[in-house]
């Protein structure tokens, strides 16, 4: 789940991210200032292997709705009976109150 909300998180300033470094390198080669080609290489790369990590989060996100759905329930569970036992200490407190 973590990685899902850093995914998500991250998505507006990743996306905004690759065209600005296109512009700098191009920059660059305008000033004759020659790049490794494994950058070149990666700066094509990236961002479909971006895409694909989005496109995954959004598969795997359905895939833990059902799971989340359960676990929230579960939860739900837990609270009302943690709230049922709390009334009943409360109530047996105010009849067997030493004061």
């Amino acid at each position: 789940m973590g990685h899902l909300v850093a995914v998500k998180e991250r998505q507006s300033s990743t996306d905004e991210m690759f065209e600005p470094l296109k512009q700098t390198i191009e920059l660059l080669r305008t000033y004759e200032q020659e790049l490794p080609e494994t950058v070149f290489k990666q700066l094509e790369e990236l961002p479909e292997k971006w895409n694909t990590m989005k496109k995954m989060a959004i598969t795997v996100r359905q895939q833990v709705a059902p799971l989340q759905a359960n676990e929230v329930g579960v939860l739900r569970q837990r609270c009302t009976a943690l709230e049922l036992e709390q009334q009943q200490l409360w109530e047996r407190l105010r009849r067997e109150a030493p004061f």
